[in-house]
């Protein structure tokens, strides 16, 4: 099977497939059925109305390469549209039935076929640049000014949960702090707001140092390291925020989770960063993105953000064989120069 650099393609093709018509943010959690049948409805045949023969070369990435094919009497439009309502508004079965006019057996399983060519896109997508080591690209802070100050930071790791709904019997070890199921997910994220390392899946009581020790442990997860002097920020609320509060704003299933297998749902979850990375880097305007740039933004869902994985500043190479003073220190010397370069301000 051939494969393709996925960001080398997306980068080429910057205006092609403008896949947010379908997973637009809007409030549409308080619409009865009918009326989200007619919202619903409306975005499919703009979508359909807008297709060309450009939007067939970025569907091809799946169709071809990720094992996502028609199937007589269902296009890969149909297949992806299906998947995608599903995931963005939170629509069930015998919705999905009254719109595309298919049983619910073939919508169950053509769902599961279009999760699992994301899941193999996911590979190619939620990773980081090759030298990542190096500040290139996304790897460095886009604001100049604090860019002296984290010159050696290439991205932020964090952590939050998402609900989860499993049986009676399978919930305990998934409740946590919240009082309710949730799955633990442990992330990267660069500074342009996109996913470079997820791991989902973990019950909702695990604590978030246990996660990070079995993920730099665990070296066919290929988790992006860090070498020499670079570093993650760990809670760093700004970029973590960002990119957590446009995720979870346009996935509605993050939110009211379906009554699937945990391991669909942890799928589900890698699919929607997938989906929300390939937006990022695909999409030349897309409006949550967009929002999520200015300064005074504030997300219109709560991140649930908890991490404690110690100081702020983690060097995941070498933390298990360095002081965590070691790094406080440099936390403090940072902190330290960014208060001198404001006071010469005033």
């Amino acid at each position: 099977m051939k494969y393709w650099d996925i960001n080398s393609m997306i980068s080429n093709h910057p205006s092609d497939w403008d896949i947010s018509n379908f997973v637009s943010c809007y409030p549409n959690d308080m619409l009865d059925d009918g009326e989200k049948e007619d919202e619903m409805q409306e975005e499919i045949e703009k979508l359909q109305n807008e297709q060309d023969e450009k939007e067939w070369d970025a569907l091809c990435v799946i169709t071809d390469n990720y094992g996502l094919q028609p199937t007589r009497g269902m296009s890969v439009y149909e297949k992806l549209g299906m998947f995608l309502i599903i995931c963005a508004h939170g629509a069930g079965n015998r919705l999905i039935q009254e719109i595309f006019q298919y049983s619910g057996e073939t919508i169950h399983r053509h769902f599961h076929s279009v999760l699992k060519s994301i899941s193999e896109l996911a590979r190619d997508i939620i990773r980081p640049h090759l030298n990542y080591n190096d500040g290139v690209g996304d790897h460095k802070p886009y604001n100049r000014r604090y860019l002296p100050f984290f010159k050696d930071c290439i991205g932020a790791l964090d952590s939050t949960h998402v609900k989860a709904r499993l049986s009676q019997g399978q919930e305990i070890p998934y409740i946590g702090r919240k009082g309710y199921p949730t799955q633990n997910i442990l992330v990267v994220v660069d500074f342009n707001m996109c996913f470079t390392f997820a791991w989902a899946g973990w019950e909702g009581a695990t604590h978030d140092s246990r996660i990070f020790g079995e993920a730099l442990r665990r070296s066919e997860l290929n988790f992006p390291h860090s070498l020499g002097n670079k570093y993650y920020l760990v809670d760093a609320g700004n970029i973590v925020e960002r990119t957590f509060g446009v995720w979870k704003a346009r996935w509605s299933i993050l939110r009211d989770m379906h009554y699937y297998d945990i391991d669909i749902q942890r799928d589900i979850v890698i699919a929607t960063m997938t989906i929300h990375n390939y937006i990022r880097k695909k999409c030349k305007v897309d409006d949550a993105f967009r929002a999520a740039e200015d300064e005074r933004y504030i997300p219109s869902v709560e991140h649930d953000v908890d991490t404690s994985l110690g100081a702020n500043n983690v060097n995941v190479e070498n933390m298990e064989n360095q002081s965590d003073n070691i790094w406080m220190a440099t936390r403090d010397v940072i902190a330290d120069d960014i208060w001198q370069y404001a006071e010469r301000l005033h």
